[in-house]
Order: structure tokens, then C-alpha cells, then sequence
């Protein structure tokens, strides 16, 4: 599959959490995201540049900010949809995805409540769920370039 089907695939399954991606539909797919946010961070920074150089109102940055946040928001569902679809192709429950989100958002409140308060207690809950995300991310990220594996159905849950 080359960058342009990949591209068009990834959002012509938005929603679809279930069945298969290949690795080049996966890789293809989040080289386009990156271009996405270089390209938008790249503006925002002209943008603040140029604010900040007296040669652009406020309104800009706020512009700028708004079209980066609906970028996000409308390539974060595609892309963790195709990141479950990727895992059930190397031969690995879509679970993993959710785990990573939930330790990540467990450890992004902690590290606010423990900003809010501080509490060593706090700092080592911080520091073990960050360790955990890392660990983590590092599983998926080997699921990620692995190969496919036809065939192998490991989460009950999933439909291929």
C-alpha cells in the first residue's frame, strides 16, 4: 500500500476498530500525521514570531491554535482506530492501545494533583505510572513493526 491509500484508508476507517492494517498502511498513515504537526507547528511559530515582532494581533495565534486543535481532534480517532487494526494484524489483542491510553491518563491527573499538592507519595505514583507508560509504549511499539501473522486470531473480543 503507498502513502496516498494509506492516507485515504486511515480515514476512510475512522471508526473501524476492528479487522486488520498492514504495517506500510500503519507507518504510511502516522508519517502523515507527523507532516501534519510539523507543518502546523511551523506555522504557529511564525505566527508567534510575527506577534511577538509586532507585525500580527493575537487573533492570528488564536486562529492558528484552533485549526491545530481540530487537526488533533480529527486525526487522534483514526489513528488510534488503525493502531487496534495494526495490532490485530501482527497477532496482538487492540487492548494494548487502551491500556496505554488509560496509564497515560492516569499519570497525566496524578502528575496535576500532585502539581496542585505536592506529596512525595505522589511523586513515586508519578514516577511508577510514567515507568508503566514507557513499558508500555515499548510493547506496542515492538507489535508495531512486526510483521503480519495470517491467521492468528489472539483477542476473543475482535472481528477480522
Amino acid at each position: 500500500m503507498g502513502f496516498f491509500a494509506a492516507v485515504e484508508s486511515g480515514y476512510r476507517n475512522y471508526f473501524t476498530f476492528t479487522g486488520r492494517a498492514t504495517r506500510a498502511e500503519y507507518w504510511w498513515f502516522t508519517l502523515w500525521n507527523m507532516l501534519l504537526v510539523i507543518g502546523m507547528v511551523t506555522f504557529v511559530a511564525g505566527g508567534a514570531v510575527l506577534h511577538h515582532q509586532g507585525n500580527a494581533s493575537g487573533l492570528l495565534l488564536i486562529l492558528l491554535g484552533g485549526v491545530m486543535a481540530l487537526l488533533v481532534l480529527a486525526t487522534a480517532i483514526p489513528s488510534i482506530a488503525l493502531q487496534v487494526r495494526r495490532l490485530h494484524d501482527a497477532g496482538t489483542t487492540g487492548y494494548w492501545v487502551l491500556a496505554q491510553l488509560a496509564v497515560s491518563f492516569l499519570r497525566s491527573f496524578v502528575h496535576v494533583v500532585d502539581h496542585a499538592n505536592p506529596n512525595h507519595s505522589l511523586h513515586m505514583v508519578g514516577l511508577l505510572l510514567t515507568v508503566m507508560s514507557l513499558g508500555i509504549g515499548l510493547i506496542v511499539f515492538v507489535y508495531l513493526v512486526q510483521p503480519s501473522k495470517p491467521n492468528y486470531r489472539n483477542d476473543p473480543f475482535a472481528r477480522y
